[in-house]
């Protein structure tokens, strides 16, 4: 299990690093512009109330505030595959990294909803996104959380779990 956490963790590293850097304006993308956007509401303190839903802006992860820009608290609104929102509350750790807090997904169904199938740690009584090491930019989490929304919502409604789906990935890209 510890060897499928790590394939989880070399392939989101190396989707990180390889992914093309598109600037605010630009329409290239390499995910369509149809899903995997998001929403932001900045707060310096406790996350804001979610924004209702009719209205709503979405962002892709590159169009956050770089480093020396974040807030110390950002929601999101992550429209995932299948139009499926995710809520996530970033919130900067001490020692400058970073967590995506789980505020709204999707109900896995008839799957299992462990923490370690479905990636999540908890704080408290509030689940986040399990990706070591935490990043330490608001960029890069949010990557890893959109990454991790998708997968949640191809494990709901087809059962292939998390790691089974890094492990295709990583083999296609090998």
């Amino acid at each position: 299990m510890l060897f499928v956490f790590l394939v989880l963790v070399a392939v989101v590293a190396f989707a990180l690093l390889a992914a093309p850097q598109a600037s605010p304006n630009s329409t290239a993308t390499s995910r369509p512009a149809s899903a995997r956007t998001m929403s932001s509401t900045a707060s310096s303190g406790r996350p804001p109330s979610p924004r209702p839903v009719s209205g709503r802006r979405y962002w892709s992860a590159d169009d956050l505030p770089g480093p020396g820009q974040e807030p110390a608290t950002l929601r999101q609104v992550y429209k995932a595959r299948g139009g499926v929102d995710f809520v996530f509350s970033f919130e900067r750790q001490p020692g400058g990294r970073w967590r995506a807090y789980i505020e709204r997904g999707m109900p896995y169904g008839s799957r299992g909803s462990g923490l370690h199938v479905t990636h999540r740690l908890r704080n408290g009584p509030r689940h986040y996104v399990c990706f070591t090491p935490e990043p330490t930019s608001l960029q890069a989490m949010a990557k890893v959380a959109t990454y991790w929304a998708d997968m949640t919502v191809t494990y709901a409604r087809t059962g292939r779990t998390i790691d089974q789906q890094v492990a295709t990935e990583r083999s296609a890209t090998a």
